[in-house]
């Protein structure tokens, strides 16, 4: 088989208000190849639109649009179709939402806002739920929920988005049929750095309007809300309400990840040098020491939360070890 997928765009009549951030229409690349299905929510790593100016250059790239994308899209790793590259899954279809919002579907703003005279939508969170609805619409004889296994899949905030639809999903689709799993989702809570970044997206995104927010952001006074809006995005909170009163409604999560996060070794400790090549530097060390610690103790909820989550970590100065998207 070939590692092909094809391109669609939703129709703008479907799409309705799930937008990309210069409002067209969102987008999903499909390899229709049998009845389970692997859904890759796009990679969008942590590079968000800061404010609203990062937001109005973002809309005029594929990250920010579905104008730009090329007809097919080349899959890899998991989202291979070649037995040899893939064995477990090569004969899964495959179907990739594009990321465009600037958050990796974490928006949630109401209405569209405006820069320049340019209306921008920030709505990546309804954009999984109009995909996935356009999906079991145009492939339902292949995407019966109580015949076909699904693996749902995110990458750095896609995976955070992921945690967040987790319960949704399995109310649309049989538990025992659902899997999920995120790389790279482990945000850390000891860094400024990374704290100013996440309180930015979340004030320019208005994710905390996201309804399986609003216990954690409402836990705090009212005038603390958004300074520690931030800390409604860690795994302690992602996975804290997913057992209903009878216990059977539980997703299972899948962690994978490297004690030497790539991204937030560049972008928060400001070291730019692989692990290896880093060993005479003592101070560049001595941040990757620091950031190894502080990712072990945000993973610490995963084995305490649930029996059925499993995890693996690497030593590599990367995380992107499944699949690799580019446009």
């Amino acid at each position: 088989l070939d590692s092909i997928a094809q391109l669609h765009v939703l129709p703008l009549t479907v799409a309705g208000t799930a937008l990309c951030l210069d409002g067209t229409a969102p987008a999903v690349y499909v390899s229709h190849t049998g009845p389970n299905w692997i859904v890759y929510l796009g990679q969008d790593s942590l590079y968000w639109c800061l404010d609203e100016e990062d937001c109005l250059a973002r809309s005029h790239t594929p990250q920010g649009s579905s104008k730009w994308l090329p007809d097919k899209l080349e899959l890899h790793g998991i989202l291979s179709n070649s037995a040899e590259v893939n064995p477990d899954f090569h004969t899964w279809s495959k179907a990739v939402i594009h990321a465009c919002d600037g958050s990796g579907f974490l928006g949630y703003r109401a209405a569209p806002f405006h820069v320049n005279n340019q209306a921008l939508y920030s709505r990546g969170y309804h954009v999984i739920w109009r995909v996935l609805d356009w999906l079991r619409r145009r492939y339902g004889d292949s995407m019966q929920p109580h015949e076909s296994q699904f693996l749902f899949v995110g990458q750095g905030s896609s995976g955070i988005a992921l945690m967040l639809a987790a319960r949704d999903i399995i109310d649309q689709f049989p538990y025992n049929r659902v899997k999920f799993a995120v790389e790279g989702s482990v945000l850390i809570d000891k860094e400024a750095v990374l704290i100013d970044r996440l309180q930015a997206m979340i004030s320019t995104h208005h994710v905390t309007r996201n309804p399986r927010l609003k216990d954690c952001f409402e836990e705090f006074p009212e005038g603390q809300r958004q300074k520690n809006s931030w800390r409604c995005l860690l795994l302690s909170n992602l996975l804290s309400d997913r057992i209903d009163d009878e216990g059977t409604k539980e997703p299972a999560f899948f962690f994978s990840g490297s004690n030497y996060d790539r991204w937030l070794a560049i972008n928060v400790y400001a070291v730019a040098c692989p692990l290896i090549d880093c060993r005479s530097d003592e101070e560049s060390y001595a941040k990757y020491d620091r950031l190894r610690n502080a990712l072990i103790d945000a993973i610490n909820p995963i084995d305490k939360k649930s029996k059925r989550d499993s995890i693996w970590m690497c030593s590599c100065w990367s995380r992107v070890t499944w699949c690799t998207i580019n446009y």
